[in-house]
C-alpha cells in the first residue's frame, strides 16, 4: 500500500510540474573559445517570462499590464560572458551595436562590465540585455567592441517576425 501511495504521489507531482511554465536556463552558453554568448528573446517570450515572474510575486493584473507595456517591441538580446572575463579591479567598457538585415543601425550603447549580474549558469554572468526597439525579420548583426583593447567581435542572430 505504501508503495502504491508513493508511486501515486510521484506521478501526480510529475504531472503537475510538467504543466507549469518552466524557464530553460541552458540556452545561453559561453564557450571557452568565444568571449560572449548571445541569445535573442522575442517580445512574446519576454512577455510570458515577465508575466510568470510577476504572477509568482502576486502582483496585481493592472501592474502586470503596465509592466508588459514597457517591454521593448523587438524583444531583447541577452549577452553573457564567463565570470573569469570580468575583473572588478580592471573595469572594461563594451560598445554594442545592433544592425538589422539591411545594415541599418538599430541600437548603439556602451556598457561597463561592472554592471554584470549573475547568470543561471555557473561561472557565467549576464553582461547586459540589449532592448530592441522593433523586430527586424532576418539576420541581426551584433558588434561588440572592447573599449580598452579595441578588439571587435561580430555575431549573427536569426530572428523571425511574430
Amino acid at each position: 500500500m505504501i508503495r502504491f501511495v508513493s508511486c501515486f504521489i510521484f506521478l501526480f507531482t510529475v504531472n503537475v510540474l510538467s504543466a507549469l511554465p518552466m524557464r530553460d536556463i541552458r540556452d545561453v552558453r559561453v564557450e571557452e573559445q568565444t568571449p560572449f554568448g548571445l541569445k535573442f528573446r522575442d517580445h512574446i517570450w519576454c512577455s510570458k517570462e515577465l508575466r510568470m515572474m510577476l504572477e509568482a510575486d502576486n502582483v496585481s493584473e493592472d501592474s502586470i499590464l503596465d509592466s508588459l507595456k514597457k517591454l521593448p517591441a523587438g524583444g531583447e538580446i541577452v549577452v553573457q560572458t564567463l565570470r573569469s572575463n570580468v575583473n572588478p579591479k580592471k573595469v572594461r567598457a563594451y560598445e554594442f551595436k545592433v544592425k538589422d538585415a539591411k545594415g541599418k543601425l538599430m541600437l548603439n550603447i556602451t556598457v561597463a562590465d561592472s554592471t554584470a549580474k549573475d547568470a543561471d549558469q555557473e561561472g557565467q554572468v549576464i553582461l547586459t540585455s540589449l532592448p530592441l526597439p522593433k523586430l527586424s525579420k532576418g539576420t541581426l548583426t551584433v558588434e561588440i567592441r572592447d573599449q580598452v583593447s579595441k578588439q571587435l567581435y561580430e555575431y549573427k542572430i536569426e530572428t523571425q517576425e511574430e
